[in-house]
């Protein structure tokens, strides 16, 4: 529950300090990606990136997409999130395929767990997408092995 609730603050003071309000801009509401916008209609499930998983990194990570005419992502740039977990999103993300929309954008968020112990410290886990933009991947911590 206690990372539910950071990541709830986490959004939530994001989603503030891009608004209208906080940054003084009204033009700004144009640009808003709304969550009934954006439709995923092919994802590639992520998987746990090895260096992350190793290293115990957990965090959320939030993309922004651009879309072409085809629904194709033509460009994926990683707004927030570890450094360790970034760039494995940005490239995931190359490989959605969506609706277009007006605005021919999305926001993706992914949202990295360790949870559990793996059975053969292989194992990097198991994804869930959660739409419209939503992916939580959830690792296993490694076995001590003694």
């Amino acid at each position: 529950m206690r990372n539910v609730d950071k990541l709830i603050k986490t959004l939530l003071i994001a989603v503030l300090s891009a608004s209208p309000i906080a940054t003084g801009a009204s033009d700004q509401q144009e640009d808003v990606i709304e969550d009934r916008n954006v439709e995923v209609l092919q994802l590639v499930p992520p998987i746990y990136p090895p260096e992350a998983h190793s290293l115990g990194v957990e965090g959320v990570v939030v993309v922004k997409v651009k879309i072409d005419a085809e629904g194709n992502v033509a460009e994926a740039v990683a707004l927030s999130g570890n450094r360790w977990l970034t760039p494995y999103c940005a490239r995931n993300a190359k490989k959605w395929h969506f609706l277009p929309n007006n605005l021919r954008a999305a926001i993706l968020v992914y949202d990295f767990r360790i949870k559990g112990y793996c059975h053969d410290n292989t194992e990097l886990g198991d994804s869930v997408f959660h739409a419209p933009n939503f992916t939580t991947v959830v690792g296993c911590s490694m076995i001590p092995v003694h």
